[in-house]
């Protein structure tokens, strides 16, 4: 969770008057897409392959609706994971 998915989910309530539920990988979705938008603008070359991995490679501190995350020389990035417990209703954090 991150303040910019409350933010989201906030927004999403007030606009449509229900509640927004998100799976566990719409958020990491989201943030890869627009990652992504923004390298391909930046570079203005979506075919210069190692320009466009470099920008990705170099992305850091993005604050996202995942969270804050930065790449590594990899490409890697360190995501904390959350398990999710099902209570028949609904799914909640395990504590």
């Amino acid at each position: 969770s991150s303040s910019a998915l409350d933010d989201l989910v906030d927004d999403f309530q007030l606009e449509y008057g229900e509640e927004l539920t998100l799976l566990n990988y719409a958020a990491p979705t989201v943030d890869r897409d627009h990652i992504l938008i923004q390298v391909l603008e930046d570079i203005a070359d979506e075919t210069n392959t190692q320009a466009i991995r470099d920008a990705l490679y170099n992305t850091n501190n993005y604050e996202g609706l995942s969270g804050t995350f930065s790449f590594d020389e990899d490409g890697e990035v360190d995501l904390v994971a959350t398990l999710l417990i099902f209570d028949g209703e609904s799914f909640v954090p395990e504590q």
